[in-house]
């Protein structure tokens, strides 16, 4: 089993000093350096390893770019092919959507949602073409299955949300699986209230472990600080924007106010436990909105609503 590192940036190394040896044993001899630290080739290798921002889709209907054939950045202006991917050790990445923005009214809107969409059918269109060596993915496991086989994985992102503009059906167009974020975040968004800047305060959602999520930060090289350890909470520290990351959970026993609660992996039982209908609402990173207890009509509409009986919640 590969371990998956999704980002850019990659390995850190450190060296951590030993225990105070017996001063009645003789120590022994040292071992040789090249015996004890793994070459960072066969590292990199154990490792499946993604870029998080690939920007060729924009060349993709240009008569003189070949995926298939290594391109030079100082030549052509390209940075990856399949090549350089292979000489780079690259499993796969995010191949982006971006559009350009610019005006807000809907004229802009309809040509950048047909920009946009124009992008994700070149991406679609190099996974058909190199159908050998490339394949799309939609999740995690995707991810895995592909890049045991030897294939590239090929995941589709988008940059900005200017193709959306105002119309949040087209998030289920844009649709390719990945992170959930949930709270304060997606409730601003369906009501408009997000503004042009993303928020500096992130609410999000995992799986993982917090001791898990904390290694993961540090090993990206992210400021990582244990707010609420032990309710499964951990807080990334970024320039640009703080992320709180909340394990999932469910309730074991509660009176309404304190809870003892458990990990879990699904998204529905962590939904369940928490206080109002639009703060309940999961976005993908792909764009997609999960809502089991109608937030975003609640939420458009102005209505605070308790999830379940008010006052058996309360």
């Amino acid at each position: 089993m590969r371990l998956t590192l999704t980002s850019m940036a990659v390995l850190a190394f450190s060296a951590c000093g030993s225990p105070a040896e017996d001063a009645s044993v003789p120590s022994a001899p040292a071992p040789d350096s090249a015996e004890t630290q793994p070459a960072p080739d066969s590292l990199h290798q154990s490792f499946t390893v993604f870029d998080s921002h690939l920007d060729i889709p924009a060349m993709f209907h240009t008569a003189d770019y070949d995926f298939g054939e290594r391109g030079s950045f100082e030549e052509d202006g390209t940075q990856v092919d399949l090549p350089r991917m292979n000489e780079g050790g690259l499993d796969g990445g995010f191949w982006v959507i971006y559009t350009s923005q610019g005006p807000l009214n809907d004229k802009a809107y309809q040509a950048a949602r047909k920009h946009a969409l124009q992008r994700q059918l070149a991406i679609r269109e190099l996974a058909a073409k190199y159908s050998d060596d490339v394949e799309l993915a939609f999740t995690a496991s995707d991810a895995e299955r592909i890049a045991e086989s030897g294939k590239k994985v090929v995941f589709q992102s988008m940059e900005n949300s200017y193709p959306l503009g105002t119309d949040l059906s087209m998030l289920e167009v844009f649709y390719n699986g990945g992170l959930r974020m949930v709270g304060g975040v997606v409730r601003d968004l369906v009501r408009g209230d997000a503004g042009e800047n993303w928020p500096e305060d992130i609410d999000a959602a995992c799986s993982l472990p917090p001791e898990t999520v904390m290694k993961i930060g540090h090993d990206l090289g992210i400021k990582v600080v244990p707010t609420g350890i032990e309710h499964g909470t951990v807080t990334f520290v970024m320039p640009e924007a703080k992320m709180e990351i909340t394990t999932l959970r469910k309730d074991v026993t509660t009176d309404g106010r304190h809870a003892e609660v458990a990990y879990t992996d699904d998204f529905e039982e962590d939904a369940q436990r928490r206080d109002f209908t639009m703060n309940a609402m999961y976005l993908a990173q792909d764009g997609t909105v999960t809502d089991y207890h109608n937030g975003i009509a609640d939420a458009k509409a102005g209505v605070v609503r308790f999830i379940g009986d008010a006052q058996t919640r309360i």
